[in-house]
């Protein structure tokens, strides 16, 4: 009796001592890459989770931060709320009034869900499922149809932390900053975590540098049905991406002299940029006339 007391007494201080994995948890923190066309240069914005409440009966983190970053949270937010339940993030949306999804994590290959956000809506495909293991914990991860950006169970979108991944609903032109990127994450549970974009979570690059020298030349710009670039890296990327964040074109740059048809893309404004061994070394605005 002794010994099974004890082995009840055990498993409870086992299972006190250990926190389970969970979206937004007290404390997490991201840091992405942001760009601004116009501004100083590369920044960052920092989000973090400050506190919970309750909406509609569902349990809810707060998460703050640098919402004036456009392509993460449109409309002048504050805060955003959000949850997760059975796999499927949901985020707070006060011009409906309502909760919309935001990820699923529930789903398979082939399979379909739909994001909403103040009347904006998005049809996502998921074309692949897999996992990843950061600091030993082993996560699943999918991409959507048509991009290459990956989606993290607990963490979110590699590429920014809500993609505002819909159809656009008018014809504004956004020439602000914009995210490319996670750089870092931290939770107590997953632990300190980082995707290697940025030499450190919080690094700036601004006007102090006039120095730094253009490893890469893009033209023409604003440009047509063809790009040419012009490079000295070795095993470079090019990746483009449109206003709303989604990413319409990549191609891996290994020659010094390259080529790049973009008479498949409509006319407006992109933003681009050039990773080499996974650090981006380039970026800005190209316009298609």
């Amino acid at each position: 009796m002794k010994k099974f007391l004890l082995l009840i007494c055990f498993g409870l201080m086992c299972t006190m001592g250990v926190q389970s994995q969970s979206w937004a948890p007290m404390g997490a923190v991201w840091y992405y890459n942001v760009v601004d066309p116009f501004g100083p240069g590369i920044t960052y914005a920092r989000y973090e989770v400050t506190g919970d409440t309750v909406i509609q009966n569902k349990n809810c983190s707060i998460i703050t931060g640098n919402m004036a970053v456009w392509e993460s949270f449109p409309g002048n937010l504050s805060c955003i709320y959000t949850y997760e339940e059975n796999g499927k993030v949901y985020i707070w949306d006060p011009f409906a009034s309502q909760f919309c999804l935001m990820y699923d994590f529930s789903l398979a290959a082939g399979q379909s869900y739909q994001t909403s956000w103040n009347g904006c809506q998005s049809e996502n495909t998921i074309s692949a499922t897999g996992t990843q293991t950061i600091n030993g914990i082993s996560l699943s991860t999918y991409t959507l149809a048509g991009s290459s950006t990956e989606f993290v169970h607990y963490i979110g979108e590699m590429s920014s932390l809500f993609t505002y991944n819909f159809s656009y609903c008018d014809t504004i032109i956004y020439d602000g900053p914009f995210i490319q990127g996670l750089r870092c994450y931290d939770d107590p549970v997953i632990g300190h975590y980082e995707t290697g974009i940025a030499p450190y979570c919080d690094y700036v690059v601004g006007i102090e540098n006039p120095e730094k020298e253009t490893l890469i030349k893009l033209s023409p710009n604003p440009g047509s049905n063809t790009l040419y670039i012009q490079t000295s890296l070795k095993d470079a990327k090019f990746e483009l991406y449109d206003i709303t964040g989604r990413q319409v074109m990549q191609q891996s740059i290994n020659k010094a002299n390259t080529i790049v048809n973009t008479s498949a893309l409509i006319p407006g404004m992109y933003f681009y940029r050039f990773t080499n061994k996974d650090k981006m070394v380039e970026s800005g605005k190209w316009v298609k006339e």
